[in-house]
């Protein structure tokens, strides 16, 4: 199955369970566990919650511009340098430059016997 199945599910059983829960609490009058942990704690929650507010307002207030800018940036020399890799990897072997040349027009593949046919038929299409 599915990972996000498998979140749901998992998701729909715990409010299943804090449904039935607070059934039980109001059928019965009495507190649970898990009713006074969850009164306890409650405001470390809070204050979570605050602080990661307060954070992402100061984050819009000040810095998404340079924040995106900086990302977009950031991905588009990643890219430059993995294309020139990649590019640098071809090159080093002779078979790859003669392809590359031949679909550029520096390379005659209509002599050679040894270019591929799908290239010979570029050559000749180049050509008319």
């Amino acid at each position: 199955m599915s990972f996000f199945f498998w979140t749901f599910m998992i998701g729909l059983l715990g409010i299943i369970f804090m449904i039935s829960f607070k059934y039980r609490e109001i059928s019965s009058g009495k507190a649970m566990i898990l009713s006074g942990i969850t009164n306890n704690t409650n405001h470390i929650a809070h204050e979570w919650k605050d602080k990661l507010v307060s954070f992402l307002k100061a984050i819009n207030k000040r810095n998404t511009f340079n924040f995106v800018v900086t990302v977009v940036h950031f991905f588009s020399v990643l890219w430059m340098r993995a294309i020139n890799y990649l590019k640098s990897l071809v090159l080093k072997h002779r078979h790859s430059r003669r392809i590359i040349e031949a679909v550029k027009g520096r390379y005659d593949l209509a002599e050679k016997r040894e270019a591929s046919p799908f290239f010979k038929k570029i050559e000749q299409d180049r050509d008319l």
